[in-house]
């Protein structure tokens, strides 16, 4: 085997990988990629799931659930607790539907 022959061979083995490797730096940009979607995703929700317990109590919680359950059977003091909990504006920011026709409130 002469040099040129080891120069041959060390150069193909050299393609392959560069290669090899460019595949490996691939399969890590996509993992990386849902990693990141994924902690975009928890930080939403933790987002939501902090406004919400800021916006409810457990009674007002009690209630929202009892009127998407419901409707007919809130009381004037039930829907007065959802009227005041859940504005438009806040109903809208967070994705809740439906409470401000069940709380009897206009849109705006």
């Amino acid at each position: 085997m002469g040099l040129d022959q080891i120069a041959n061979i060390a150069e193909i083995s050299a393609a392959v990988l560069v290669v090899a490797s460019l595949i490996y730096v691939g399969y890590q940009v996509k993992e990386s990629r849902k990693a990141v979607r994924a902690a975009t995703a928890q930080a939403r929700t933790d987002l939501g799931i902090q406004l919400i317990s800021s916006r409810y109590t457990s009674d007002i919680a009690e209630v929202l659930v009892m009127s998407l359950d419901s409707p007919e059977s809130l009381t004037k003091v039930d829907k007065f607790k959802l009227k005041s909990r859940s504005t438009p504006k806040w109903c809208h920011q967070t994705r809740v539907r439906g409470v401000d026709r069940i709380a009897g409130i206009e849109p705006r």
